[in-house]
């Protein structure tokens, strides 16, 4: 039996199996969308079991996956995104840490191709819980007020870059 006062280190680990779960969203799915959906929930957990099979972490596992959904046109996410009432795309984003609980999150982007990804930028690189990209893009009459936003706005051009 180990030491009440030995370090975790000392301990014998196991390496746990991954288990994911993705959903598609909460809808009445249409008939021409089920099979798709379906497909698109595998093909994302897929993604996701194999990072983690190979030691990523799970903001990684969890960011694919979402990706995955998010160019799949099936789900109201991304590629798929249901448009507002003014008949433009207008998206949002958030992810969670589960071992520190930090959310990253952003509402209003037009032209990312993957909001998660935006996401995980103000989780890692903004020290806000959201951001709102309409601001920082200058689409209002808000300039941009302090380093942090011009930062968060230069990471997001950066991530927005990327994704196309």
């Amino acid at each position: 039996m180990a030491s009440p006062n030995a370090s975790p280190s000392t301990f014998p680990t196991k390496r746990m199996k991954p288990c994911v779960a993705v959903h598609g969203g909460a809808w009445k799915i249409p008939d021409q969308l089920k099979q798709g959906s379906a497909d698109g929930c595998k093909d994302a957990a897929s993604i996701a079991y194999r990072i983690l099979e190979q030691g990523g972490s799970c903001i990684d596992a969890v960011t694919a996956a979402i990706s995955c959904l998010e160019d799949n046109p099936c789900f109201d996410a991304g590629r798929g995104s249901v448009l507002n009432e003014k008949r433009e795309i207008e998206m949002h984003a958030m992810i969670m840490r589960g071992d520190t609980c930090d959310v990253g999150g952003c509402i209003g982007l037009t032209t990312v191709k993957n909001p998660i990804k935006a996401a995980r930028v103000a989780l890692e690189e903004v020290c806000c819980l959201f951001y709102s990209f309409t601001c920082a893009f200058g689409h209002t009459n808000t300039p941009l007020r302090s380093t942090r936003e011009k930062r968060a706005s230069d990471c997001m051009r950066s991530v927005n870059n990327k994704s196309h």
